[in-house]
């Protein structure tokens, strides 16, 4: 039978062995495919045969039915409604759920519970998938004001184990009892102060038109410029409240006020009134000033240095008054310098209360008369903004002389007094040495009456100067510096976070750390969070000095301004749950067509599904995802090569695998010789020494005919087609695998043995002897003449026999090369050769005589031991063998003669 050919309607192609048979054989066809499914079915599929026998078309079916179940899916959702959907307090509200099983595996106990509504009732606790269920609960809702009552509600249900949730919520408006009349109130009359103090409260009182006592039990709202203030019932239509005046600056201020009905959220009219606030604002933190001298000494005539700073240690702008004054015989010239640590913030906020003064003058005169000593200044500094510095330098001289200190005073008063009030003062001590007179000094010492100190008049005498100037800076010069810390991590997990910043403050005097003061940066201190997508949001700091966010995935960066405090700050931070991993990581080699399964977990070692996996073959590449139990799994292919598996979910940082994928190598090995009319078997294997099933073996007969055989569960075939003695040659194949080497395998004829006492011989075929002819030749026996003849025969055969003889591989090279390989052939009985070369040859297109002259030797336990001693295969060869050796290579002519080989040069050949 011709054209035999198997199709598959669920699988191709079928592979088969052959596309004929001869009757009453078989063969076996195979096919290899995936199958899926949605849910638990049984697929069947049908394989149809057909076959040409002389023009006569032949068929046969058959089937198989193999069971399929979907990788398991688990998933629930739930739908809630409420009736009705508004509702006066005490009244039912009837909530109902829809729950459905959109997985495709089934649900057990499966449970609904609501946060507002007990117990919910359901008439099953399975479902199948697909398919869904109504629950229901009934509750009664009260409330004492207006609200959107939401209650949530959680279903869950058990997939063999694993616990599969889903929630859903319903609002429900609710009114108080009291809200009877559907009415909008009014206001008649509004009391409040003409005049407030801006951050102290004021007392606001609505009469509101009351119509049919619908407020009676009611409390109202009041709206005040966007802020809401709560309004008390005092009296039958009067309500009070309190309004903060923080929001106020100075001067008159119009004010808005609506009230708000509770039960119908309807607002009355809009009202006006008008109120002054004047100077005088926040409370807060105290002013800081700290005032210093260059100095701590001086004499008459001498000038002192002054350097006052100033600092809003609030969270909110503060208007302060200050003012200095010295005493003691010293007064105040030159100019007064300001400057600001905010460039915004200058002169031009400054003031005096005198006419005369010019503030904004190069050169500020603290007296018009010269003869005048100034003992005082004053400034009114409007609007500080927190955490600003003013530095300002005034110059006081030495009129006359005293003894005393010299005391000097700094008053600071912050919001006409109600928030701080500062006073720092610097003393300077005269020298010692001080003197009035000459008798204020030692014997030989005089006393200067410019300077008051006394001297040595030879020459040797003392001055008495200012403080020298600390490591470059001059005395005297007070300098700040601040510094943001913070604890913010590199990197943390998704989830809401609250970092803390503090501001350090450091103050130098004559470049000596002072003090160094650390407390929390200003509430609502405006901070720019940068968010992964690129976007920036501001984040202000709350009372604690923390910004607080509900961080997502990805990095983002927190800066700090400029100006909150000292020079901007910048920290990147990392939200993430962690780095992936693919397991088993020591699972990086496969072959062609295997089937791999990789788990993705965790730090923690969970199983993190819905990863996506990027899989890169040789064949192409694949895109997988994780399933609820981190698994995935994917056949590599066909081809040689690496292979990449990239494992990437949001939040978390990738994980990368890389593995190789080789085709491996069939062996195949035969019975050594079989005699005729016997079984011949051979084995297929692969590399690692495992049997090979369904792989195709061509065993190729004497006179060339081939057999095609399918190696079983053991790997292995056997076949009795063996009536002609030669040899026999095997190669097997197989999809997924390198074909093997050739084998070869000898068919030889049964050996029968002649009884020795068979003086004539035996009868052919048999071991019966023959009967000796009675035979007389010149007198005798016939038998003494034909052993004369064998002898001589012998005698002839030893003299004319051809030898045996190993040829290297290099001498039988030459001769296929030159064409030579039937002429030495012919000169040998036998032609030993390596495998190697045997194989060569038997694959050759040579007549079978030359080939079935050549046989080849493997090196047994002897001859491993002549190469061990000589080092060259070949000449190891030949001596196992006890045979000349056939080289035209002059290293193994050489080392045959040294072991006592004849050796026979191809050349000579």
């Amino acid at each position: 039978m011709t054209n035999v050919n198997v199709a598959d309607n669920k699988c191709s192609p079928v592979s088969c062995p052959s596309t004929t048979l001869v009757q009453g054989t078989s063969m076996l066809c195979n096919c290899t495919t995936t199958l899926t499914c949605t849910a638990i079915q049984n697929i069947v599929n049908v394989a149809n045969v057909s076959g040409n026998a002389s023009g006569t078309i032949v068929t046969a079916n058959a089937n198989a039915t193999v069971s399929c179940s979907p990788v398991a899916a688990p998933n629930i959702s739930i739908t809630k409604t409420a009736n009705p959907t508004s509702i006066v307090s005490g009244n039912n509200v009837t909530y109902t759920y829809n729950v459905i099983n959109t997985g495709n595996v089934p649900l057990t106990n499966v449970n609904v519970v609501d946060n507002k509504c007990s117990p919910v009732s359901c008439p099953s606790t399975t479902l199948a998938q697909g398919t869904s269920m109504l629950c229901n609960c009934t509750t009664t809702l009260t409330c004492t004001a207006i609200q959107n009552i939401v209650n949530v509600a959680n279903v869950s249900g058990n997939a063999s184990g694993t616990i599969v949730t889903a929630n859903a919520n319903a609002n429900v408006t609710c009114k108080p009892a009291s809200c009877t009349s559907n009415v909008s109130p009014e206001i008649k009359r509004i009391n409040v102060p003409s005049v407030v103090i801006r951050g102290r409260t004021m007392s606001i009182i609505i009469e509101v038109k009351d119509i049919d006592d619908a407020y009676n039990t009611l409390n109202l709202t009041a709206v005040y410029n966007g802020n809401t203030v709560t309004l008390i019932r005092y009296d039958e239509n009067m309500w009070i409240g309190t309004i903060n005046t923080t929001t106020l600056g100075v001067g008159w201020h119009n004010i808005s006020v609506t009230v708000r009905d509770p039960c119908n959220n309807s607002n009355s009219t809009i009202r006006y009134f008008r109120v002054f606030t004047p100077w005088g604002l926040n409370a807060g933190d105290p002013v800081e000033a700290i005032k210093i001298a260059n100095t701590t000494s001086a004499s008459i005539n001498e000038k002192i240095l002054y350097t006052i700073n100033v600092t809003n240690r609030n969270d909110t702008p503060m208007d302060v008054y200050l003012s200095d004054n010295v005493s003691g015989n010293i007064c105040y010239v030159g100019n007064l310098t300001i400057t600001c640590t905010n460039v915004n913030y200058n002169i031009s906020n400054f003031s005096t209360d005198d006419p005369r003064i010019n503030i904004t003058a190069t050169l500020w005169k603290f007296t018009e008369d010269p003869t005048e000593c100034a003992r005082d200044w004053w400034l009114n500094m409007t609007n500080i903004p927190p955490n600003v510095t003013c530095t300002m330098i005034v110059t006081a001289e030495v009129r006359e002389a005293i003894v005393d200190p010299i005391v000097n005073t700094i008053t600071v008063i912050a919001n006409n007094g109600t928030a701080a009030s500062t006073v720092n003062r610097s003393s300077i001590v005269t020298p010692v040495g001080y003197c009035n007179s000459d008798a204020d000094c030692s014997r030989n010492q005089r006393c200067s009456s410019t300077t008051h100190t006394c001297y040595t008049p030879s020459g040797g005498g003392t001055t008495s100067g200012g403080q020298q100037p600390y490591g470059g800076i001059p005395s005297g010069q007070v300098t700040t510096t601040q510094q943001i810390s913070t604890v913010i991590p590199d990197t943390t997990t998704p989830e809401s976070h609250c970092f803390k910043i503090e501001c350090t403050t450091k103050t130098y005097q004559d470049g000596k750390l002072t003090a160094s003061i650390t407390k929390n940066v200003s509430s609502a201190a405006n901070i720019i969070l940068t968010l992964p997508n690129g976007n920036n949001v501001n984040v202000h700091t709350n009372a604690n000095g923390e910004i607080c966010y509900q961080f997502g995935c990805g990095i983002y960066t927190i800066t700090i301004p400029k100006g909150v405090c000292g020079e901007e700050y910048s920290k990147t931070i990392t939200l993430t749950y962690g780095k992936l991993y693919i397991t088993p990581s020591d699972l990086t080699k496969a072959k062609v067509n295997e089937t791999l399964t990789y788990l993705i977990k965790d730090d923690g070692g969970n199983a993190v599904k819905n990863a996506n996996v990027n899989i890169l073959l040789p064949d192409g590449n694949l895109v997988k995802t994780s399933d609820y139990n981190g698994k995935v799994t994917f056949n590599v292919g066909e081809k040689e090569g690496s292979y990449t598996l990239t494992a990437q979910k949001d939040c978390y940082e990738n994980a990368t695998l890389t593995g190789t994928i080789v085709m491996p190598k069939l062996t195949v090995t035969c019975d050594s010789q079989v005699k005729v009319n016997a079984t011949l078997c051979c084995y297929v294997k692969d590399q690692d020494g495992n049997n090979v099933e369904g792989a195709n073996v061509k065993l190729t007969m004497p006179g060339g005919k081939e057999i095609q055989l399918i190696s079983d569960a053991n790997g292995k075939v056997c076949t009795n087609e063996i009536q002609i003695k030669g040899d026999v040659t095997a190669a097997a194949s197989k999809k997924g695998y390198k074909d093997s080497d050739i084998a070869t395998s000898k068919i030889i004829t049964e050996e029968i043995i002649c009884p020795k006492e068979c003086k004539c011989g035996c009868e052919e075929g048999t071991a019966t002897c023959k009967t000796c002819p009675e035979c007389n030749i010149f007198g005798l026996p016939c038998w003494i003449l034909l052993l004369l003849l064998l002898l001589i025969a012998l005698l002839l055969f030893l003299l004319l026999r051809k030898k045996k003889i190993y040829a290297d591989e290099e001498s039988v090279n030459k001769a296929i090369k030159e064409g030579q390989l039937e002429n030495i052939s012919n000169k040998y009985s036998k032609i030993y050769v390596s495998r190697k070369v045997y194989d060569n040859i038997q694959g050759m297109d040579v007549e079978n005589k030359v080939k079935n002259k050549f046989e080849f030797a493997d090196l047994n336990e002897k001859g491993e031991k002549y190469l061990k001693e000589c080092g060259n295969e070949h000449v190891a060869r030949a001596k196992q063998l006890e045979v000349d050796i056939l080289t035209s290579n002059d290293g193994t002519a050489k080392k045959a003669e040294e072991n006592k080989i004849k050796v026979k040069r191809y050349e000579e050949s």
